[in-house]
């Protein structure tokens, strides 16, 4: 489906700062180089919103969110390997090291560690070789709804494509339908060690809620 050339495309054009089209486990997005400014500013001007608003980001490992977060409050650190891959991003303070294209103005920063079926394994891939937080916004203009089908997210990058500023990867088969796909649900740590739920999404967080229980109750035991 995508071949190991594409791949090296795909990476040179986002390392170089241009703004890429991806897939992902949820639903398509727009990504690029977090420590190019000017790519930040290209992917603001595209959808038309703030600079301000930050993009999350998605990461390819535990360790890496590690090193782009401050220390985690207990239970965190034994719960998310537990949740991780899957559809649930997650703000916490950032770290010195985190890049400034995805820090939000209250030093945080939201991360997320995806969970790829086989079809994607070429995304994983490029979050392995990329080795950085690979910000992900959604392909839409800002106040209008994220496209959710693949064929509808490469229209938008091609209309939007002035002078190549979107790298589209070409795909030899087109990806099944991403109609019912959901966003990943967004939860904020707090010092506590307790969380608040910003977006529900694909991940249910009466199920987050109880497992953060569970691994509590595991250790006053």
């Amino acid at each position: 489906m995508f071949n190991s050339p594409d791949i090296e495309k795909f990476v040179e054009a986002w390392g170089s700062g241009q703004i890429c089209l991806h897939l992902s486990d949820t639903l398509p997005g727009l990504s690029f180089n977090p420590w190019r400014p000017q790519a930040a500013l290209s992917l603001a001007q595209l959808k038309g919103r703030p600079e301000s608003k930050t993009p999350l980001a998605l990461i390819s490992n535990w360790k890496l969110a590690l090193r782009l977060w401050k220390p985690l409050p207990e239970p965190w650190p034994r719960l998310l390997p537990e949740l991780w891959p899957g559809p649930l991003t997650v703000i916490w303070e950032a770290s010195p090291i985190c890049p400034p294209g995805i820090l939000a103005e209250d030093e945080t920063v939201g991360l997320r560690c995806p969970l790829f079926l086989p079809e994607l394994e070429w995304m994983k891939q490029i979050l392995e070789l990329v080795d950085e937080p690979f910000p992900s916004t959604s392909v839409n203009d800002s106040g209008t709804p994220p496209l959710r089908e693949w064929r509808e997210a490469v229209a938008w990058a091609s209309q939007k494509n002035a002078r190549g500023s979107v790298y589209v990867p070409e795909l030899s088969e087109i990806p099944s339908s991403q109609s019912s796909a959901m966003p990943s649900t967004l939860i904020k740590i707090n010092q506590n060690g307790g969380f608040a739920l910003l977006r529900q999404g694909a991940m249910d967080s009466n199920y987050i809620m109880s497992r953060l229980r569970g691994v509590v109750h595991a250790r006053n035991f």
